[in-house]
């Protein structure tokens, strides 16, 4: 019976084997190549929320924290910011695809950069128009 991986756990064997940091669109493209799989950025980038959501975040054994976990690790303290689980995760997949966005950083760029281009992006403004939070919650603490 072959092995069920979840998109989150193929994107961190991935990065496991590696060994080094990758560009999302590398880790994309390895995850076809190894496991055969078409994976759109939006879901990799959701499925990585939703460990954060469950503060699920990995680190190597023994070793550093990545760039990624370290990031996932910082982001988890926003979850008391949002009034909802769903509007913690659309803050945190926006946050996340304003690091990986080429050029400009506008919320437009943003949701291309995480694969949002085909449906509503109404929900994706609404966290910035309508949404009770406080960016000074979102701010690092040393």
């Amino acid at each position: 019976m072959a092995t069920v991986f979840s998109v989150s756990d193929m994107a961190f064997d991935i990065l496991k084997k590696a060994r080094t940091p990758l560009h999302v669109s590398d880790i994309l493209d390895r995850i076809h190549t190894q496991f055969g799989l078409t994976v759109d950025r939006e879901s990799l980038v959701s499925s990585l929320t939703k460990k954060v959501a469950r503060k699920d975040v990995l680190s190597p054994a023994g070793g550093s924290m990545s760039l990624l976990a370290a990031f996932l690790a910082i982001v988890q303290d926003w979850r008391n910011v949002f009034p909802q689980q769903r509007t913690f995760q659309r803050g945190v997949r926006q946050a996340l695809g304003s690091l990986v966005c080429l050029g400009r950083r506008c919320l437009t760029r943003i949701i291309w950069t995480n694969g949002g281009q085909d449906r509503s992006w109404s929900a994706e403004y609404f966290l910035h128009s309508r949404c009770q939070w406080s960016r000074k919650g979102c701010s690092v603490r040393s």
